[in-house]
Protein backbone atom coordinates (compact mmCIF):
# COMPACT_ATOMS: atom_id res chain seq x y z
CA UNK A 1 0.00 0.00 0.00
CA UNK A 2 3.04 2.09 1.01
CA UNK A 3 4.18 1.40 -2.90
CA UNK A 4 1.05 2.58 -4.14
CA UNK A 5 1.07 5.79 -2.61
CA UNK A 6 4.40 7.01 -3.81
CA UNK A 7 4.05 5.75 -7.47
CA UNK A 8 0.43 7.91 -7.31
CA UNK A 9 2.57 10.87 -5.61
CA UNK A 10 5.34 10.42 -8.05
CA UNK A 11 3.00 10.19 -10.97
CA UNK A 12 0.94 13.90 -10.08
CA UNK A 13 4.61 15.27 -9.46
CA UNK A 14 5.59 14.23 -13.33
CA UNK A 15 1.84 15.73 -14.36
CA UNK A 16 2.63 19.23 -12.49
CA UNK A 17 6.20 18.96 -14.18
CA UNK A 18 4.78 18.49 -17.82
CA UNK A 19 2.12 20.45 -17.49
CA UNK A 20 -0.43 18.01 -17.66
CA UNK A 21 -2.92 19.18 -14.67
CA UNK A 22 -5.58 21.74 -15.58
CA UNK A 23 -5.60 25.46 -13.76
CA UNK A 24 -7.42 23.94 -10.76
CA UNK A 25 -5.18 20.66 -10.35
CA UNK A 26 -2.20 22.63 -10.72
CA UNK A 27 -3.19 25.50 -7.66
CA UNK A 28 -3.96 22.15 -5.53
CA UNK A 29 -0.77 20.61 -6.38
CA UNK A 30 1.11 24.11 -5.51
CA UNK A 31 -1.15 24.24 -2.12
CA UNK A 32 -0.13 21.00 -0.97
CA UNK A 33 3.56 21.55 -1.53
CA UNK A 34 3.35 25.22 0.74
CA UNK A 35 1.51 22.97 2.70
CA UNK A 36 4.17 19.72 2.91
CA UNK A 37 7.50 20.34 2.51
CA UNK A 38 8.68 17.06 1.80
CA UNK A 39 6.49 17.39 -1.62
CA UNK A 40 7.68 20.48 -2.71
CA UNK A 41 11.94 18.74 -2.14
CA UNK A 42 10.44 15.50 -4.45
CA UNK A 43 9.13 18.00 -6.65
CA UNK A 44 12.39 20.22 -7.29
CA UNK A 45 14.21 17.06 -6.76
CA UNK A 46 12.22 15.45 -10.38
CA UNK A 47 12.67 18.39 -11.52
CA UNK A 48 16.45 18.59 -11.53
CA UNK A 49 16.39 15.09 -13.22
CA UNK A 50 13.97 16.03 -15.66
CA UNK A 51 17.01 18.95 -16.52
CA UNK A 52 19.89 16.67 -16.09
CA UNK A 53 17.88 14.35 -18.90
CA UNK A 54 17.22 16.64 -21.56
CA UNK A 55 20.56 18.00 -21.19
CA UNK A 56 21.99 14.85 -21.84
CA UNK A 57 19.66 13.98 -24.67
CA UNK A 58 20.84 17.29 -26.24
CA UNK A 59 24.27 16.43 -26.08
CA UNK A 60 23.64 12.88 -27.50
CA UNK A 61 21.58 14.48 -30.28
CA UNK A 62 24.83 16.99 -31.48
CA UNK A 63 27.00 13.91 -31.22
CA UNK A 64 24.92 12.54 -33.52
CA UNK A 65 24.24 15.35 -35.77
CA UNK A 66 28.07 16.06 -35.68
CA UNK A 67 28.78 12.65 -37.16
CA UNK A 68 26.53 13.10 -39.68
CA UNK A 69 27.68 15.95 -41.08
CA UNK A 70 31.03 14.88 -40.71
CA UNK A 71 29.84 11.56 -43.03
CA UNK A 72 28.11 14.15 -45.24
CA UNK A 73 31.13 16.06 -45.59
CA UNK A 74 33.08 12.85 -46.75
CA UNK A 75 30.32 12.85 -49.85
CA UNK A 76 31.76 15.11 -52.94
CA UNK A 77 27.93 15.92 -53.99
CA UNK A 78 27.31 17.03 -50.56
CA UNK A 79 30.55 18.67 -49.72
CA UNK A 80 30.17 20.34 -53.53
CA UNK A 81 26.74 21.77 -52.29
CA UNK A 82 27.67 23.53 -49.11
CA UNK A 83 30.55 25.37 -50.91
Amino acid sequence: MFMRKEFIETEKIEDFLMHRMDAGERRLFEVNMLLDPSLAEKTEAQAGVYKLVRRFWRKQTRKQLSLIYRQLLKETPFAQQIQ
